[in-house]
This record gives structure tokens, C-alpha cells and sequence, in this order.
């Protein structure tokens, strides 16, 4: 359920970004987070909008739909569990170079 739900969460951001910045955000994850954000990854694939809190944790229920049982805080929850493994001065430098949701979406605090 966890792998699900971090996977869900990881790509569902992913596909927000551009080429350029999901290599600026990738770099600041640890190796194996950075492998699970990159995997299946098409760079090719559109910019997505940040949407509403019920969209994004919609796009995470759907990796694996039928093992995927990720609670409301999912976003929120994977968010907390990050920024405990990463650089945080390094973390924030990138964030602030993305769009302005993606502050709020890794902020643990919930996107909405």
C-alpha cells in the first residue's frame, strides 16, 4: 500500500513539470526515490496543471488502482516522510525555481 501511494504521489507531481525541472527536482532526491520518480517517465508527455486537492489524489489513487488504497493525506503524508530524507536548504532552492504549487504540494500541509 505505502510503495503504491509514495509511487502515486512521486508521478502524480512528475507530470507537472517540465524536462528541465524534473531534472532540477530529481537531483535533489535521494537515489531511490529519485529512481521510483523517474521510472516510466516520458518526457515527451504534456505539462499537466496542479488542479484541484480532489484531481491530484484522484491521479494517486490511480497508480495500480487495484492495490492502491491511499487515505485523503496521501500527498500530505509522503510529503512529511520526504523532507525528512532530504537536503532541506537544497530542497526548498528547487522548489522555489518551480511553479508556485509545487511548494504547497511538498509543504505537508496538504495541497488544497
Amino acid at each position: 500500500m505505502a510503495w503504491n501511494m509514495v509511487v502515486g504521489v512521486l508521478h502524480t507531481f512528475r507530470r507537472r513539470l517540465t524536462v528541465r525541472q524534473v531534472i532540477q527536482f530529481s537531483a535533489v532526491l535521494p537515489p531511490v526515490i529519485r529512481a521510483l520518480f523517474l521510472e516510466q517517465w516520458n518526457p515527451d508527455q504534456a505539462v499537466a496543471g496542479f488542479g484541484t486537492e480532489a484531481q491530484l489524489l484522484e491521479e494517486v489513487r490511480s497508480v495500480r488502482p487495484a492495490h492502491n488504497f491511499s487515505p485523503q493525506n496521501a500527498i500530505a503524508a509522503v510529503a512529511r516522510a520526504l523532507r525528512g530524507r532530504v537536503d532541506q536548504a537544497e530542497f526548498d532552492r528547487v522548489l522555489a525555481e518551480l511553479p508556485p504549487e509545487a511548494a504547497k504540494y511538498w509543504s505537508g500541509d496538504g495541497v488544497a
